[in-house]
C-alpha cells in the first residue's frame, strides 16, 4: 500500500516574515523612510534555520544575549530578539535608509527561511520513513516547490 505526503512550501503560508497586519502598516507609507518604525512580530522561529538564512543571504549576525541579535543591511539594522525559544522572534528596524529595499530584503529572508524549514522538515520525515521500515517510492518537486513524497507502508 503507497500513499502520498505533500509538504507545501511554508514561504507560501508565510508569505512575509511579519505578521500581515504589521507588514501593511509599513506598506502604508510614505516615500521617504519614517524616523521610527513598530517593533514587529515575525514568523521566525527556529534559531538555527533563522541564522542560516541570514547568513545564506552574506548577512553578519551578532549575538547581544541569549535570545537576541543584530544583523546589519544596506537598508538597516535589524535587531531580532524574544523572551523565551518557544516564542517567535520579533524585529526592531533601526537606522532605516531605503525602506522600499528594507521590504524587499525581508520578504526575501523569509521566502528563503521557508525553505530551509521545508528541507529541514523533508529530510526529517525521510529519515523517519527509514528508520519506520517504510519506502520512499518517490520524490518530486512540483512547480510551485511543493514536494510530493509517495510512500510504501
Amino acid at each position: 500500500m503507497s500513499f502520498s505526503l505533500i509538504l507545501c512550501p511554508l514561504a507560501i503560508a508565510m508569505s512575509v516574515s511579519a505578521s500581515s497586519a504589521s507588514l501593511g502598516l509599513l506598506l502604508n507609507r510614505s516615500q521617504h523612510a519614517p524616523s521610527k518604525l513598530p517593533v514587529l512580530t515575525t514568523r521566525f522561529a527556529d534559531e538555527a534555520l533563522f541564522k542560516q538564512t541570514l547568513t545564506e543571504h552574506g548577512l553578519t549576525v551578532r549575538k547581544t544575549g541569549a535570545d537576541a541579535f543584530i544583523t546589519e543591511t544596506g537598508a538597516g539594522v535589524l535587531h531580532y530578539f524574544r523572551s523565551s525559544a518557544s516564542q517567535p522572534y520579533r524585529m526592531e528596524v533601526q537606522n532605516v535608509r531605503d525602506l522600499p529595499a528594507l521590504l524587499d530584503a525581508l520578504e526575501s529572508l523569509n521566502r528563503d527561511y521557508g525553505r530551509n524549514v521545508q528541507q529541514y522538515t523533508c529530510e526529517t520525515i525521510l529519515k523517519g520513513i527509514r528508520a519506520n521500515g517504510m519506502k520512499l517510492d518517490s520524490q518530486t518537486v512540483l512547480e510551485d516547490d511543493t514536494i510530493l513524497l509517495t510512500i510504501s507502508v
